[in-house]
């Protein structure tokens, strides 16, 4: 029996030890809980503080500073408007870039398409300068559906895209339009939209002799006269009046295309 009572009472000891275990974990597991408590209430003081002081920079930050003074890109008896009313030297200024029209005119198969894709790809990627081609391919399907290839509709042909690349140049675009224009004076009358506009103009004059375009013949245009398909063709049963000062002249039979395009910027 009293063996018994001794097995009985080291057991009870050991459970009290075991429990007195458990509570001194469960005290340190408390201080340490408040310890994390405290912590976390630093910590949040601290941001607070933290973002208290990022939205007075912030409030500071975006009061408006007055803009710098820009360069003319003009000088200023030269200084025009844009049609939208601003002025074109604050526009440019905002964009980072200047507009201004490339007129690349000549034959069907002188290569105008050609260097004008070449030389957007050009601007875009290697320049970072917001460049847009205009051509037939993306005006007669659309803009123009409607014209034909007499003289009046060639003329209103020549108008229309004039006016749009005016009108992306004043927005701040390098146009690049390839067209065959074969009229002198309707040329001019483009230059002219642009000057008194104040923006620049460059005509390109893509020349080729007219045996070189036929054997070129990208669009079959050549094949197509010749067999009496068509009539009026630039260069051989309609005129084309070469340009008399362009500003650039390429000899696309002389020429690589990246020279072509190196010479143009």
């Amino acid at each position: 029996h009293r063996s018994v009572l001794a097995s009985k009472d080291a057991m009870l000891r050991e459970k009290e030890n075991k429990i007195q275990m458990l509570e001194d974990k469960l005290h340190e597991a408390e201080a340490k809980l408040y310890e994390a408590k405290a912590a976390r209430e630093d910590l949040q003081k601290k941001l607070d503080q933290a973002s208290v002081r990022q939205i007075r920079t912030k409030v500071v930050q975006d009061v408006p500073t007055p803009m710098p003074t820009p360069q003319p890109v003009y000088t200023p008896d030269d200084r025009k408007f844009g049609s939208s009313g601003i002025d074109l030297v604050k526009r440019y200024h905002s964009i980072g870039q200047k507009g201004a029209t490339l007129w690349m005119t000549g034959f069907s198969g002188s290569g105008k398409s050609t260097i004008g894709k070449r030389l957007e790809e050009v601007l875009i990627a290697d320049y970072r300068k917001h460049t847009y081609r205009l051509d037939g391919d993306n005006l007669r399907n659309g803009l123009n559906s409607g014209l034909t290839m007499t003289p009046g509709d060639r003329k209103e042909n020549v108008r229309r895209v004039g006016e749009v690349s005016a009108l992306f140049a004043e927005a701040g675009v390098i146009t690049v339009a390839s067209l065959i224009s074969p009229y002198r004076a309707d040329r001019d009358r483009v230059r002219d939209l642009h000057v008194k506009k104040g923006l620049p103009f460059f005509e390109v004059f893509v020349d080729v002799p007219i045996d070189e375009a036929k054997s070129r013949d990208p669009k079959g245009v050549y094949a197509k006269w010749k067999s009496g398909e068509i009539k009026g063709l630039t260069g051989l049963d309609a005129p084309y009046e070469k340009p008399n000062n362009p500003e650039i002249v390429l000899r696309s039979d002389k020429m690589s295309l990246d020279e072509e395009v190196r010479e143009i910027i």
